[in-house]
C-alpha cells in the first residue's frame, strides 16, 4: 500500500478505542466530503446485504481490510462468526476488543496464507481496492482470494472506483471543491480506478461467476462513481 495512505491509516487507528459507530466509521475514513453518510444508512446498507443473502449465525464471514471493525460489527451482533485482517496492528487490536469472539490477524491483502485453514461462506472487501499500489498488487490479491475460496463461497468486492467514471468524478470534484483544493487533496493520495473487465478476466480465467450488485450501494455521494460485485466459485 502506498506510503502516504499507510500514514493516514496509522494515524486514524491510533485514536482511543471506542464502540461508538460514529467513531468507528471516522477511523475507517468515512468522515469527509463525498465519503460521509448517516449512521442509519450504514446500518441499513449492511443489513440489506445480510437479509438478501441470508447470512446467519452458522456462517463464517471474512473481511479483508477490516479497519476499525465498523463493517463486521453488525454481523457480529447477529452472532455471525467473524474473521478479519488488516495491515494495521492497532486496527487488529481494536477489532479484538470490539468483537472478542472473532478471529483477527494482521496481514497484507496480497498474503492471506494464514487464513487457508478456515472455511468461509462469505468474503468481503469493502472500499479497499482503491488504496492498492497498482493493478499488479490487485491481481495478487485476487489470486490470494482464489486460494482461500471453497465451493459456494461468495466474494463481495464493494465500493470499487469505476474507471469509466473517473473523468466525471474528477470534473464533479473540481466543481465542488475547486482545482486548488482538489490538487491538494489528491496529488499525494491517489485512488486507483478499475475497469470492470479486470474482474471479468479473473472470473473467466478461473471459471468463477460474476454478478454486478451495484444496487446494493451505500447512500453516499461517491457511490455513483463506484461499482459493487459478487464473485462465486
Amino acid at each position: 500500500m502506498k506510503k502516504n495512505w499507510l500514514q493516514v491509516w496509522q494515524k486514524k487507528s491510533n485514536r482511543p478505542f471506542s464502540k461508538n459507530y460514529k467513531i468507528l466509521l471516522e477511523m475507517n475514513g468515512w468522515d469527509t466530503g463525498v465519503s460521509s453518510f448517516a449512521i442509519n444508512d450504514w446500518k441499513k446498507f449492511i443489513n440489506s446485504i445480510i437479509k438478501k443473502f441470508k447470512i446467519s449465525n452458522t456462517d463464517n464471514v471474512f473481511e479483508i481490510g477490516c479497519g476499525s471493525g465498523a463493517f463486521l460489527l453488525p454481523f457480529y451482533k447477529r452472532n455471525v462468526n467473524c474473521f478479519g485482517t488488516d495491515y494495521s496492528s492497532q486496527f487488529i487490536k481494536n477489532c479484538k476488543k470490539l468483537m472478542r469472539k472473532g478471529i483477527f490477524i494482521k496481514s497484507e491483502a496480497n498474503n492471506l496464507r494464514k487464513f487457508k485453514k478456515y472455511k468461509f461462506n462469505y468474503i468481503f472487501i469493502h472500499s479497499v481496492f482503491q488504496y492498492f499500489d497498482n493493478i499488479k498488487y490487485a491481481s495478487q490479491v485476487m489470486n490470494q482470494l482464489k486460494e482461500i475460496t471453497q465451493k459456494e463461497t461468495k466474494i463481495f468486492i464493494l465500493d470499487v472506483p469505476n474507471l469509466k467514471k473517473k473523468k466525471v468524478w474528477k470534473k464533479d470534484m473540481i466543481k465542488s471543491i475547486g482545482k486548488i483544493e482538489f490538487d491538494k487533496k489528491y496529488s499525494n493520495f491517489k485512488h486507483l480506478f478499475y475497469p470492470m473487465s479486470f474482474f471479468k478476466k479473473f472470473c473467466n480465467k478461473n471459471d468463477f461467476s460474476l454478478t454486478n450488485i451495484s444496487k446494493f450501494s451505500l447512500k453516499k455521494k461517491s457511490s455513483k462513481y463506484r461499482f459493487n460485485l459478487m464473485i462465486k466459485n
